[in-house]
């Protein structure tokens, strides 16, 4: 039986609970949770801790006491007296849900053990000065938008600051007309939430990006940095690498996102994440990709909507060492990109030659979708690869299939749109464990012949080839499944089909 499901209606989301979990949370909580209905109830007892209601309380049934941890309000007509209530002074957590509510509430700075507070249900639309009171406050969740006081960054002690639904993402606007400054985050070294930080074309310069002090938030693990391409202007494109140097992050990193970067190097800092895992780039535009090589922790590396962009794979001084020594997972979307510094074999007769260096050692998939040039890509030395995926990619055309030749790791290949006739067979004979092919939308496609040299291929899908109209002559013995849809030219099965023992699934579209 499982307890707990998750729950996602519209844009939110939560946890259900079983009835019998719920009946039983009840029955072992009876003296410590009350849930308050109007009209009904008689007394709230002063050994409550965590008190819920969604409609106005009558105060008269409250009892002084000290006892009270949680208070949740939905909805309540009286909820700025509730808060004056002396049962609730030393409450941590507080969540209040009223639509109608557009000014914060006095009472909530008084709340000096406040350690949760929650008001996204609210249409709250500033906060006072006074917030900053709240020193032992670890989890905010505000509406947005909203002006931040000036006094913000004096709550040390946040952990998670939300203002959306996301309470393990901070998604900070830079907006200093609404006291959005990146200098508020100073402070708040206990940040534990994945941070997002947009418009950094509301920066001026290093200096002032220096003052979020993101090199002493040691809990973030994964950082976004954002511009705004469609606003910014000629002095924001030659600031972005001074902005970029001064938002440099904890050594303890391990994911990067960076959206709209129009520097033409790479942060000086990037080489110290050395437990960086992640690195995501997207809408950029001639910049060269130095530092990546040398990441040890690197398994990721995305790259989408970039523009003459080079990644340097060249050993600074021992030519045995391993350019992206951890890379597991390479994507180039909508790309132009050049590698140098690699070398194009993977064995070399000399130990001193650029042939023994070893790039990309570890990488297993591989994504090209959308990309008109690839140059210097070392693709017979690539082989770890076992998922090799090429969509809609013109710098493509000419090396298929040759480009193939030795992946013998190789297990589930996927070309889509790709200007491919035919396969070689001495080629094809190289990917020993490839099991899956699937082919669409390869409009040049006519014969199938050479696959029958794939050994191990067990699953084949060809789709929206409208040329392709002859199958290889020898059988594939090991095929397991075989799709086919909208080959018009097609006019029969392989006739090796009815001695092919292994195959289980047969559909035609």
């Amino acid at each position: 039986m499982c307890f707990f499901d998750e729950l996602e209606y519209h844009r939110y989301s939560g946890i259900t609970m079983h009835d019998l979990m719920h009946d039983l949370a009840k029955l072992v909580s009876h003296k410590e949770t009350y849930i308050y209905e109007s009209g009904k109830d008689k007394e709230i007892s002063k050994n409550i801790r965590h008190l819920y209601a969604e409609c106005s309380i009558d105060q008269g049934l409250v009892h002084e006491t000290n006892n009270l941890r949680t208070l949740v309000l939905r909805g309540s007509n009286n909820m700025f007296a509730i808060l004056n209530h002396g049962a609730f002074n030393r409450i941590r957590v507080l969540v209040i849900s009223d639509a109608n509510m557009q000014e914060f509430p006095n009472a909530i700075p008084r709340l000096k053990h406040l350690q949760y507070l929650d008001l996204r249900g609210t249409q709250i639309k500033s906060t006072p000065d006074s917030l900053y009171e709240l020193y032992l406050l670890r989890i905010l969740a505000l509406p947005y938008p909203l002006t931040l006081p000036s006094r913000f960054h004096s709550l040390i002690n946040l952990e998670k600051l939300c203002m959306g639904d996301d309470l393990d993402m901070l998604e900070y606007y830079v907006n200093k007309e609404m006291s959005f400054m990146v200098a508020q985050l100073r402070n708040m070294n206990e940040l534990r939430t994945r941070l997002s930080i947009t418009d950094l074309q509301n920066i001026d310069n290093r200096e002032e990006a220096m003052k979020a002090k993101l090199k002493k938030k040691h809990h973030i693990k994964s950082l976004g940095l954002w511009w705004d391409i469609d606003t910014m202007d000629d002095d924001c494109k030659h600031n972005a690498e001074e902005v970029l140097e001064g938002l440099q992050p904890h050594p303890n990193l391990e994911e990067l996102f960076i959206y709209g970067y129009m520097g033409c190097n790479m942060p000086n800092w990037l080489k110290t994440l050395q437990k960086l895992k992640k690195i995501e780039l997207v809408y950029y535009r001639k910049c060269l990709l130095a530092a990546l090589r040398l990441l040890p922790s690197l398994e990721e590396l995305h790259f989408s909507d970039g523009e003459n962009i080079t990644i340097e794979c060249e050993s600074c001084d021992d030519s045995e060492s391993e350019m992206f020594p951890s890379l597991q997972l390479l994507s180039l979307m909508n790309t132009t990109v050049s590698f140098t510094g690699i070398p194009t074999s993977s064995s070399s007769s000399s130990p001193t030659t650029p042939g023994r260096r070893k790039v990309f050692p570890r990488l297993q998939e591989l994504t090209v979708e959308g990309c008109n040039e690839i140059n210097g890509f070392p693709w017979p030395i690539c082989i770890a690869l076992k998922k090799l995926d090429i969509k809609c990619s013109p710098s493509m055309d000419d090396k298929l299939p040759g480009c193939l030749r030795g992946l013998s790791s190789l297990t589930l290949l996927t070309l889509t749109g790709a200007k491919i006739k035919t396969f070689d067979a001495e080629v094809v004979a190289t990917l020993h464990a490839l099991s899956s092919l699937e082919l669409s939308y390869c409009d040049e496609l006519l014969s199938l012949e050479g696959l029958q040299a794939l050994s191990s291929l067990k699953y084949l899908d060809i789709s929206d080839c409208p040329k392709f109209k002859s199958w290889c002559t020898a059988e594939m013995a090991k095929l397991r499944s075989l799709y086919i849809q909208s080959c018009q030219d097609l006019e029969s099965l392989p006739t090796w089909l009815h001695r092919c023992t292994s195959l289980e699934k047969l559909t035609i579209w």
